[in-house]
């Protein structure tokens, strides 16, 4: 059985900041961190 989580409710690693962590420029944590803080919606984040 292979279970991918997108949004961190079923595994305690979620499948897209693996993604970002191997791909995305590292600028992408200080965005993260904007939506962890309610200052930016999930559209934007």
């Amino acid at each position: 059985m292979v279970f991918s989580d997108f949004d961190g409710t079923i595994t305690r690693l979620d499948v897209t900041d693996v993604i970002l962590e191997q791909y995305a420029d590292p600028s992408w944590h200080e965005v993260e961190e904007q939506w962890l803080r309610g200052e930016i919606g999930s559209r934007e984040c």
